[in-house]
């Protein structure tokens, strides 16, 4: 059977992640540069520790992890 891993950011999260990736994209497109993305970890440990997303070493906040049974086959590649 398949799985998929669903990573859900939170509110707080969200947030952080769109005002620091709209700062840095202006900041790209005012020098005439094509905004370049950024660089997203995620920190998955033990349930009770929680789940963390940082970008460029800062984190973010918390996201919510969650393994769901999809109940089809797996696709052979």
């Amino acid at each position: 059977m398949a799985n998929l891993l669903i990573i859900e950011f939170s509110e707080e999260a969200t947030e952080n992640y769109l005002r620091l990736v709209s700062r840095k994209s202006e900041a790209e497109v005012e020098m005439d540069m094509e905004p370049s993305g950024v660089k997203l970890e995620i920190d998955i440990g033990p349930a009770h520790y929680g789940y963390e997303a940082e970008v460029a070493g800062k984190s973010i906040g918390e996201v919510f992890v969650k393994l769901e049974h999809t109940g089809s086959p797996k696709l052979k590649s």
